[in-house]
């Protein structure tokens, strides 16, 4: 038996490897001079088109008039998280406590290792709502985190689990079946995932609950310069090197274990990279099978900078691709479509415009808390 699964893991392991290998000669190919006489003109056109089409009307809403009942929280968070070996603030923690704060509710925030002491907490504070990191599915405290929600709800406090990294690679459908199990409401971000039919306890949400006033900067004050920022596991690094070769101005701040000088420790100062700069490139790759949405691309569409995002992740689901952002096929296609933008200053600022009123009008974190809430029949 033992013999056996590692034979599949080392098959695994071998089509992961041959896969990014011809992934990445798939991406630097075909040659720029190439894609430029056949496919970018279409490209081209359908960017042109799609801005041309009447602007996106959204139901008016008064959120001023929104009304949130005075609950209090708690928030099953770490307040730090290890990027390629170093603790940074957790954007988690971040999103969630600070919206939280912005529509006044009161919150307690502890980490699994304290879940048991902050038991009388719970209770001495009469807590009504008790948020999870979803990615505890993975740590060896999951027992303890399933015995707690199952005794906090016995008691009448409502369980939300938010699901960052819920994927069909990281056995995404077993966090499924399980928190549907064990929790009120789940908040999910990838919409490729299949959820129980006819179930009333799933929210399809594009990122976490952004705190709006913190991706503030008008256009004209943002660089204007490509951003690449994240680790490299997802292959960036040919988007970058291919970049470089077309000597793009780009901001480099990928990283890894190697290169950890580009890690920002605070999350306030991760943000404020990606609304300083005109044009952000980021992808979701992560093996032969599925692609998904990284926070950065929530965050990007949020601050009203032109995401340029790689094919594949389901992003438009909740975005209209080339009026809201652009998809990227591979790295001759970025190298277009940048210097494209980049002369076309009009269509560039049109394009970050729509995608930062979409996230307003549809995505701010008073409507992300006032669907919750209303999923939970508080209001």
């Amino acid at each position: 038996m033992n013999t056996e699964i590692r034979n599949i893991s080392k098959l695994h392991i071998l089509k992961f490897h041959v896969h990014r290998k011809l992934r990445g000669f798939l991406l630097r190919f075909p040659p720029r001079f190439f894609w430029k006489i056949t496919l970018f003109q279409v490209e081209r056109r359908k960017i042109t088109s799609s801005l041309r089409i009447k602007q996106e009307s959204y139901p008016h809403r008064n959120e001023s008039i929104l009304k949130f009942p005075q609950l209090t929280f708690a928030l099953l968070f770490p307040h730090m998280v290890r990027r390629s070996g170093i603790l940074v603030e957790s954007d988690i923690f971040f999103c969630y406590s600070e919206t939280l704060r912005d529509i006044k509710l009161q919150t307690h925030a502890f980490s699994l290792t304290q879940l048991y002491e902050n038991d009388m907490l719970l209770k001495s504070n009469n807590v009504d709502i008790l948020i999870i990191d979803g990615n505890c599915f993975y740590s060896s405290e999951l027992e303890l985190v399933r015995n707690q929600t199952q005794l906090q709800r016995l008691r009448g406090v409502r369980v939300i689990v938010d699901l960052p990294d819920c994927n069909f690679s990281q056995d995404g459908q077993a966090q499924i079946d399980f928190w549907n199990m064990h929790a009120d409401l789940v908040i999910y971000h990838n919409p490729l995932m299949k959820i129980p039919g006819k179930s009333s306890k799933f929210l399809l949400w594009p990122g976490f609950p952004i705190p709006i006033a913190f991706y503030e900067l008008p256009w004209e004050m943002k660089k204007d310069k490509l951003l690449m920022q994240g680790s490299t596991h997802r292959q960036r690094e040919i988007f970058y090197h291919g970049a470089r070769r077309a000597k793009l101005p780009i901001v480099s701040r990928q990283h890894n274990r190697n290169n950890i000088s580009n890690i920002p420790e605070k999350y306030t100062e991760y943000i404020e990279n990606i609304k300083s700069t005109k044009y952000i490139f980021t992808n979701g790759y992560l093996n032969f099978r599925e692609s998904v949405i990284v926070g950065r691309a929530f965050e990007t569409l949020a601050s009203g900078s032109v995401l340029l995002y790689e094919n594949g992740s389901g992003l438009s689901t909740f975005y209209n691709e080339y009026s809201d952002f652009l998809p990227i096929n591979n790295v001759a296609d970025l190298i277009e479509k940048f210097e494209f933008l980049s002369s076309n200053a009009g269509t560039a600022m049109a394009i970050g415009l729509n995608a930062k009123t979409r996230t307003r009008e549809l995505y701010n974190s008073r409507i992300f808390w006032s669907t919750v809430l209303s999923m939970l029949k508080f209001t």
